[in-house]
């Protein structure tokens, strides 16, 4: 959705999927989130674990972890630069 109050977009992200259930985003001043693709359909989504971190030394280091009211209504990325490891469920 478009922010409230800007003319044009300012923001973007950037999604590398690791896994079926596991992804990497970067970005700033967005909001994300997630869907049920085909082979899910009639299943909610969940997200399992969100991870604010960075890599040293080619491994994943774990700054911060989000908890259920950031997650609650999609991420939203700020305007500072955040990498995340997002892990979905579904139910």
């Amino acid at each position: 959705d478009p922010v409230p109050g800007r003319e044009k977009p300012n923001g973007g992200v950037v999604i590398a999927q690791l896994s079926e259930d596991e992804f990497l985003v970067t970005g700033v001043h967005a909001r994300l989130n997630f869907g049920v693709g085909d082979k899910q359909k009639g299943k909610n989504l969940i997200f399992r674990t969100v991870e604010q971190g960075h890599f040293e030394n080619g491994k994943w280091v774990v700054d911060f972890v989000w908890n259920g009211d950031q997650t609650d209504y999609g991420l939203n990325l700020t305007g500072e630069p955040a990498i995340l490891k997002i892990k979905l469920a579904t139910y």
